[in-house]
């Protein structure tokens, strides 16, 4: 296993312990979610004064941002999975090649 992966499995143990000694969930991630929900209330125009209208947009605004992220995701994992598929293609193309080769030095051996 390479150390990458040894420390990808340690971080996430950790990550586990410490989630599962945290009794109040909501309180631990207020802070994080305050600040993204700020973040999106300023991206609001200035000219949208009414608070209600400028929840609304924020929440606009927020969903709009995730939809983007979720089809940044989508490509690629798109992308990845042709990525595999062409170095599958590639792979068997070399080891169809390596065969026809090695069964042309055999008949040429035998001549």
């Amino acid at each position: 296993m390479s150390s990458d992966a040894v420390r990808s499995l340690l971080s996430s143990a950790g990550a586990h312990k410490s989630w599962g000694q945290t009794p109040n969930r909501a309180a631990r991630t207020l802070p994080g979610r305050t600040r993204a929900d700020a973040r999106f209330e300023q991206m609001v125009p200035p000219e949208v004064t009414d608070p209600a209208a400028r929840a609304l947009a924020a929440e606009s605004l927020r969903r709009a941002f995730y939809k983007e992220l979720a089809a940044k995701s989508a490509q690629v994992r798109r992308d990845r999975a042709a990525a595999r598929s062409t170095d599958a293609t590639v792979f068997e193309l070399r080891r169809a090649a390596a065969e026809a080769l090695a069964e042309a030095e055999a008949i040429e051996g035998a001549l």
